[in-house]
């Protein structure tokens, strides 16, 4: 009996391991919102706010 339990502990593990793993897609998602995120500051900071909301309402534009 005592291999058999093991046997199912052994199994429980590999579960939560399966569970615990990170999703690729969500991961990537996540660096490019960031990434995103990181690049408008940079805007905002360099060129100020007239010229940031210039720039992403002409970018914003191409898909209207």
């Amino acid at each position: 009996m005592q291999p058999q339990k093991l046997a199912k502990n052994d199994q429980k593990q590999e579960r939560s391991d399966e569970q615990d793993a990170p999703e690729p897609l969500k991961e990537i998602l996540v660096a490019l919102a960031l990434s995103v995120v990181i690049i408008a500051l940079r805007f905002f900071l360099d060129w100020g706010v007239s010229d940031f909301y210039a720039f992403f309402d002409g970018f914003l534009g191409i898909f209207r």
